[in-house]
């Protein structure tokens, strides 16, 4: 079977990925998603006939709009995860091999080698981009700004109960009973939340998998400010698996970080930073999730980064439409242009290298995504005004201090 390299996906063919609400996905950023687990197992939703005919596209050079978070990305020069994905342990040798085996129908065969768990929505921070259904803290903040979402998301969070329950748990006993026979072939787990290492059920994962830790990688996206519960410990853990990767959630320089990732503590991150060096099988990423709130502030980001000796990488704030950081405009527009341009000159000029982890190959790709389209209207900008001039009021915040925002995060 001829495989087209500019669509095919490790992910369809190795992967699977689950949410607080019992979703269960192609990816992490696929969307819609194939199942539930509130009415299908983990290896029925393995080949539903929406992620057979995904593959079968990706294969045949087919974009499926399931995908589109990725093709948007390609087409503004960003790198996706479609293209991340390639170099995941030795998924891409083990996707080539299921799409060449494959069934006419995109049936596949073998078990996933990689599935990516969010067991709860039980969290510890309320990040501004974020919502109940991902974080418990979110609960009363929610009802103070829930007159700015569409009517289908107030549908959709009503539907999961978060609003009368705080603690989501959708994954029930039968769910664990099964998974242990469908995760035979795992070789990486990956787990976000929700702040994961808060999760007892995470560890019942771990525990579940023990016996063979030394073959299986771990991947994290974590808002390193806390690594036990009142049962385990995470340093009990992940020290005998055979490599674990932290993506540290950070989204600015220690004030601003603050700012938008309500409860956090920066100092508390450096000082677990440091923590994790001592370990020879860990490895820290920096993960900046770029929205309207700290565009303008990606290089003193970056340069946090690089002072804790941290890989570096990024997501975009897509949705609410009114946080993704293309809404700016006008002056302030080109300030951030000006501003993150003139960064990446400065990276060239101290020989940093423009490889992928860099501060100058991550600035390079947020710059890119800035430039490439502009997202704003009035409508959505003075949303965005007032989705933070309500969290500053519940929250006791202020913007103020940050000069840029000071100045443009006005209502017009």
């Amino acid at each position: 079977m001829e495989i087209n390299k500019n669509t095919f996906c490790v992910a369809p063919f190795t992967h699977q990925s689950t949410k607080t609400d019992g979703s269960i996905k192609a990816c992490c950023r696929a969307l819609p998603h194939i199942g539930n687990i509130n009415k299908d197992t983990m290896s029925e939703a393995w080949n539903h006939r929406l992620i057979k005919k995904l593959r079968v596209d990706l294969v045949n050079g087919v974009r499926n709009p399931m995908c589109n978070a990725c093709w948007n990305l390609e087409d503004a020069g960003v790198t996706s995860l479609r293209q991340k994905y390639k170099n995941q342990n030795n998924h891409y040798e083990k996707a080539l091999h299921a799409a060449e085996t494959m069934w006419e129908d995109g049936h596949v065969i073998e078990k996933p080698a990689w599935i990516e768990f969010k067991l709860s929505n039980l969290c510890n921070l309320k990040c501004r981009m974020c919502h109940p259904v991902d974080s418990t803290k979110w609960r009363s903040d929610f009802a103070a700004i829930e007159h700015l979402n569409d009517e289908q998301w107030n549908r959709y969070i009503n539907k999961t109960g978060v609003k009368t329950k705080t603690h989501l748990v959708s994954y029930d006993e039968s769910f664990y009973e099964e998974l242990d026979s469908h995760m035979s072939k795992i070789d990486m787990l990956a787990f976000a939340g929700g702040e994961p290492f808060m999760d007892e059920n995470h560890y019942r994962i771990l525990d579940s998998v023990m016996n063979n830790a030394s073959n299986i990688s771990l991947r994290y996206a974590t808002n390193m400010t806390t690594f036990q519960t009142p049962k385990h410990n995470a340093l009990d853990y992940l020290p005998h698996f055979k490599d674990v990767l932290l993506a540290a959630s950070l989204d600015g320089p220690p004030s601003l970080n603050e700012y938008i990732r309500g409860d956090s503590n920066s100092s508390v991150i450096e000082e677990n930073v440091k923590m994790f060096e001592e370990f020879d099988n860990i490895i820290i990423h920096g993960k900046i999730t770029v929205q309207a709130l700290n565009i303008f502030y990606i290089p003193e980001a970056l340069e946090w980064f690089k002072r804790m000796n941290l890989v570096t990488n990024m997501h975009f704030v897509t949705w609410p439409e009114h946080l993704d950081a293309r809404i700016w405009t006008g002056e302030a527009r080109q300030a951030i242009i000006d501003k993150i341009s003139s960064y990446i000159k400065q990276c060239e000029d101290n020989g940093i290298p423009d490889t992928h982890g860099s501060v100058r190959h991550t600035a390079k790709d947020i710059l890119n995504y800035f430039v490439d389209s502009e997202k704003y209207t009035p409508e959505k900008f003075n949303k965005f005004v007032e989705w933070n001039t309500i969290l500053n009021g519940t929250r006791k915040q202020s913007h103020h201090e940050f000069e840029f925002l000071k100045e443009y995060m006005k209502y017009e």
